[in-house]
């Protein structure tokens, strides 16, 4: 299959040309998509058939986690009903293309994973970061003590491990496999034993406590610091979506002082006192952090004092990335889960990618804001003809430059 790819409106400020709200975008038409579904052999290279007569499709694509999709069909032919008994869950695969008048775009794929047949049949599949779900490690990962990689990205350790687990079978994924690396994406001092993970608990844990994103899109799996935007879409504002966004300033969300510490008497902070080393406003607020890094008390004992400096840096520069949304007291721009997207929003599909930067304004509470939000979750469902698009947004923790805050 053609390589997986998707469409970013550039950065403001990062050429000539700027994304505003309701500037015109070639296929941004949701709210009208209609659905194809294809059955391919694993590996989405083999084309065996097209499924029929559906009555629901929902699919959705999702940051730092497994996408579904959940295929439902009640009106099949001879040929249609032949194909639907003849599939297997893991030996094949749906490939979803969405068709909104201007184009016709491949949207999803991904493995069988439960066959239900009643009086109707109902195929569920799961995207290609499935596959390293049910792939175990097989060797020791280190990156930790005086292993050559000790200190490598987040990102790069991420690849690291799809690597190995896919090489000695490839479901066609490692050819898309597709990394944005940053110089200041965080370090990484981890040890993992042989057969004591699976690809997919790997990279998902160091996505929820070691600065990492990911998400699949098509054929493609995404890995970035998370920390740093892989785009940026037009504005949207509170007509752009369904349901009015909730604002809210986190109490316990704020440091002034915060601690990254190996809990073996290691560590690295990072403050935000004035020249005085006090905050006359908020007091001493801290956080403490346990690190990621593996290493036994034994081992870290071992350190010569430089590597115990190198790891400090380490975690002074994580402790500096945390905090960097943590003071002031963060003012969150909360939209519902599950919003749905205006159907007249100039946005297309292509740009609905887990992870890209929604910059919104909200002016329907007593506390108006312009805050930037990472898009956590896209869904989309077809039934009887009509096309419903939700979205799933989260606080966007930056280190550039982006405009944001309190609307005056």
């Amino acid at each position: 299959s053609d390589p997986a790819y998707f469409w970013v409106v550039p950065l403001p400020a990062s050429g000539s040309v700027i994304p505003d709200p309701g500037e015109t975008i070639d296929g941004a038409t949701l709210g009208c998509g209609t659905h194809r579904v294809q059955v391919f052999r694993r590996g989405g290279k083999r084309f065996v058939g097209e499924i029929k007569g559906i009555s629901k499709i929902e699919w959705n694509r999702v940051r730092d986690d497994i996408s579904d999709a959940v295929i439902t069909v009640t009106d099949w032919d001879i040929d249609c009903g032949k194909l639907l008994a003849s599939l297997h869950a893991w030996a094949y695969e749906i490939v979803i293309f969405r068709d909104n008048g201007y184009s016709t775009d491949r949207v999803w794929e991904g493995p069988i994973t439960l066959l239900t047949y009643e009086d109707k049949v109902v195929i569920n599949a799961k995207d290609v970061m499935a596959y390293a779900y049910r792939r175990i490690i097989k060797q020791e990962i280190r990156d930790s003590g005086n292993s050559p990689t000790a200190g490598r990205t987040v990102v790069e350790r991420a690849a690291a491990v799809l690597q190995n687990v896919f090489a000695p079978d490839d479901p066609n994924v490692l050819a898309y496999l597709q990394l944005i690396v940053r110089d200041d994406d965080a370090k990484q001092y981890r040890s993992l034993p042989a057969y004591s993970r699976t690809g997919y608990e790997e990279v998902d844990d160091m996505a929820a406590n070691a600065g990492l994103d990911y998400t699949a899109v098509g054929r493609a799996i995404l890995l970035w610091g998370t920390k740093h935007r892989i785009g940026t879409l037009p504005e949207f504002r509170d007509k752009d979506l369904g349901n009015s966004p909730i604002v809210s300033e986190y109490g316990m969300s704020m440091a002034n002082r915060y601690v990254v510490s190996d809990g073996n008497g290691v560590w690295g902070e990072a403050t935000r006192f004035d020249e005085n080393g006090e905050d006359l406003d908020y007091g001493l607020v801290e956080v403490l952090s346990s690190t990621w890094a593996s290493d036994s008390a034994d081992e870290s004992g071992t350190f010569t004092q430089e590597g115990i400096n190198e790891v400090s840096d380490s975690f002074a520069a994580a402790a500096e990335r945390s905090i960097a949304d943590k003071y002031p007291p963060p003012v969150v721009v909360r939209v519902p889960d599950n919003t749905r997207l205006n159907p007249d929003t100039v946005v297309s599909i292509r740009h609905l990618v887990p992870g890209v930067i929604v910059p919104l304004v909200s002016t329907s509470t007593l506390r108006s804001v312009r805050a930037s939000q990472k898009l956590d979750k896209v869904k989309v469902i077809e039934e009887r003809g009509q096309e419903t698009i939700t979205i799933t947004l989260s606080p966007f923790s930056r280190d550039d430059q982006d405009a944001g805050g309190e609307v005056g």
